[in-house]
């Protein structure tokens, strides 16, 4: 058997003397309006929003190469408008480094601005946002074209999908008479959409047949008013399979967010004025106004749900991995709260802000947890929940930073921007500052799989981060606090007997490499230190945590506590390292292994094995020891024979080892993932010949 090499030991150490950002994205000026950022799996950042003008240049083979936006006109004050030149929405994608893959402008000869952005397993980028006027360059064939424009100038959406080079705009279509605040996708590219009606003089929303509602019900001589609308379009953006409004007749009701579960169902957040708004029976009581949350039925035909949670104004919504849903909103005074995690409870009188985690079937909240600062402006933007059921929220106030904060102390006194990380129960993983001396103003927050957040938005000053000259930022790949994950896939946020996990913070030990000053312990157990630095720590999980739901990581550097967080403990959480070829030889694009051969995949996280594993230890050449929990290997897609899972003789004990036979008819490179106990892995690419 081979050791591993020295260098995966000590996993992605940093060297970094101070806390910057993994990297952040200088815009070259003050014309950009970002609104909404994503992340994909791989890393990849994506942002979009609204651009005055032609201040970057679109990278080669862009789909839009310069704004083809006409004159607007604007400004205020004495006099008539102005003439200015109107706004394009624009997509940015950025690798995990921070670097362009691909800029480019989106739009037509009027105003148009990208609220909402969403990307699909193969990376294809759907934005939807709102043009003024005419015109917008949809594609043949699209649901809607330009007889969805009403004469009147009133506002419409759009949406639009561009493959993942950004060179090709798959189809783009509008969404006629609507305000639209945020999408969300399925698993096979239906876009679900909602927003507001842009109230009668827009023309109609499209609505469908058999949808739930299918007029407006405010009176049709109403002036400034709008009802929730919610669609979902077909994966071409040929169709709109439904379309529905969502409103009582007394009053405007508007919808904030919206996410998809597993079935197919719309969940719906927004708020209502309309005493007559549609709450199933059974759920909250409805009061003057509030915020609610519906269930529409994968047809959109019917509600599941509708519940009206209280005095709220909704915000971005989010749903969790076991269906339960995560609202962000500003409440009314006195509004019930179940936590105060942050340890500062709401004045009395006044209005403030929650995130609400509700069950997945609307009948009771599980936690209303008091933020004590004032969500993002972009509503629809302000929170992300990752695989965990951990939330991430933005926005700014004043707080407490948590032990490994980014960022301890408010750049900004007048407009401090706050980043937190909340747990599935209301508590507070992680709490940071961040920003520069002035002029803070962020839109949004997007979540990594490694526990790491991305954040859109302008940093006026010149000192964030440090070295950076510019006004407009995207602040990507730091982290709120301590946080721990993985050393071979870099998932976080949940740790598993024996596994060899990467602690990431800032000013958690040395600013030089020394793993001797540090200690770490898990409950009453100590872990193995393999590297320890200001910025990272490496250990082992101890095996003797098998049996627990929880456990508390304690981190003491030179003798004095630089942190602690609580983390829950899974089963199996399997990350791959490498793969070596049946000659013992490092599998890789200049050594690929043979088709119908055999091959060894190296990893942590796969789970308790019988014998047990020793902490700190090295497996034994024998008894060998066996997973507790089934394993299965797919490669490309098609199962491989698994002919060995169990411990790695002569690795140290926090790795684990699975030889596989290769299908025969696979060849070129092909993604690898292993299933622990029904817990899988990230695909980890294998060449093949």
């Amino acid at each position: 058997m081979r050791r591993i090499p020295t260098a995966l030991l000590f996993f992605a150490p940093l060297a970094l003397a101070q806390n910057v950002p993994r990297f952040a994205f200088t815009f070259p000026d003050s014309s950009f309006s970002p609104t909404a950022v994503a992340v994909d799996l791989s890393g990849n950042t994506y942002l979009t929003g609204g651009v005055a003008g032609n201040p970057f240049a679109a990278t080669p083979g862009a789909y839009q190469s310069q704004n083809d936006g006409g004159t607007c006109y604007g400004g205020g004050g004495i006099g008539p408008p102005a003439p200015i030149h109107c706004r394009n929405a624009f997509v940015i994608k950025l690798d995990p480094s921070g670097a362009v893959v691909f800029a480019t402008y989106l739009g037509g000869t009027a105003d148009a601005n990208g609220t909402a952005i969403a990307v699909d397993s193969q990376q294809n980028v759907y934005v939807a946002g709102t043009l003024a006027n005419c015109c917008f360059p949809f594609t043949p064939g699209a649901a809607f074209g330009n007889s969805a424009i009403n004469d009147s100038g009133s506002v419409v959406g759009f949406i639009a999908k561009l493959n993942a080079a950004g060179t090709e705009l798959e189809y783009a279509t509008l969404v006629p008479a609507t305000l639209l605040t945020a999408i969300a996708l399925d698993t096979v590219g239906d876009v679900y959409f909602t927003g507001a009606w842009d109230g009668p003089g827009a023309g109609q929303f499209p609505t469908t047949p058999g949808a739930f509602q299918t007029a407006p019900l405010i009176p049709a001589t109403a002036s400034n008013q709008g009802e929730a609308v919610v669609g979902e379009l077909n994966s071409s953006g040929s169709a709109l399979l439904y379309g529905t409004y969502l409103s009582g007749s007394q009053g405007v009701s508007s919808a904030i967010g919206i996410a998809v579960d597993s079935s197919g169902n719309a969940l719906v957040a927004g708020s209502t004025q309309a005493s007559d708004f549609p709450a199933t029976s059974g759920q909250f009581t409805a009061n003057s106004s509030n915020l609610f949350l519906a269930k529409l039925s994968a047809s959109g035909s019917n509600l599941l749900y509708s519940t009206l949670l209280g005095a709220a104004s909704a915000g971005a919504t989010k749903v969790g991995p076991a269906g339960d849903i995560y609202i962000a909103c500003q409440a009314a005074a006195n509004f019930p709260v179940t936590a105060v995690g942050f340890g500062v409870a709401p004045a009395a009188g006044n209005y403030d802000n929650f995130l609400l985690h509700v069950s997945n079937d609307g009948s009771s909240v599980a936690d209303s947890i008091y933020l004590p600062f004032t969500l993002a402006a972009a509503p629809a933007g302000a929170l992300d929940v990752d695989a965990g059921g951990n939330a991430y929220v933005v926005g700014y106030g004043s707080i407490m930073p948590t032990a490994g904060a980014f960022q301890t102390s408010a750049g900004d006194e007048q407009s401090p921007v706050v980043v937190a990380k909340i747990t599935p129960n209301g508590g507070i993983a992680g709490a940071t500052y961040l920003g520069a001396s002035a002029g803070n103003s962020v839109t949004g927050i997007a979540a990594e799989r490694d526990g790491s957040v991305v954040v859109a938005g302008q940093m006026g000053g010149i000192d964030f981060p440090p070295g950076f000259i510019g006004n407009v930022f995207l602040a990507a790949n730091f982290f709120p606090g301590i946080t721990l994950e993985n050393s071979a896939s870099f998932v976080a946020n949940t740790v598993v007997p024996g596994e060899l996990v990467s602690i990431q913070g800032y000013g958690i030990g040395p600013s030089t490499a020394n793993a001797g000053a540090v200690q770490v312990s898990f409950g009453d157990f100590s872990a193995p230190v393999s590297y320890a630095q200001a910025q990272q720590i490496n250990v082992q999980v101890p095996w003797e945590i098998s049996g627990q739901s929880l456990t508390q990581v304690q981190i003491t550097y030179n003798g004095q506590q630089a942190g602690s967080v609580t983390v829950p403990i899974a089963a199996a959480q399997p990350g791959i390292f490498y793969v070596d070829n049946s000659d013992g030889s490092v599998n890789s694009p200049s050594n690929p292994a043979h088709a119908g051969d055999y091959i060894s995949i190296y990893g942590t996280g796969g789970g308790v094995m019988g014998p047990a594993g020793l902490t700190g230890g090295l497996w034994p050449l024998n008894p060998l020891s066996s997973f507790t929990q089934p394993v299965s290997v797919s490669i490309g897609g098609e199962a491989a024979g698994v002919l060995y899972g169990g411990s790695a003789p002569t690795l140290g004990s926090g790795f684990f080892q699975i030889n596989v036979q290769l299908p025969s008819n696979l060849a070129s490179t092909q993604p690898v993932r292993i299933s622990i106990g029904g817990a899988s892995s990230v695909p980890f690419p294998v060449a093949i010949h």
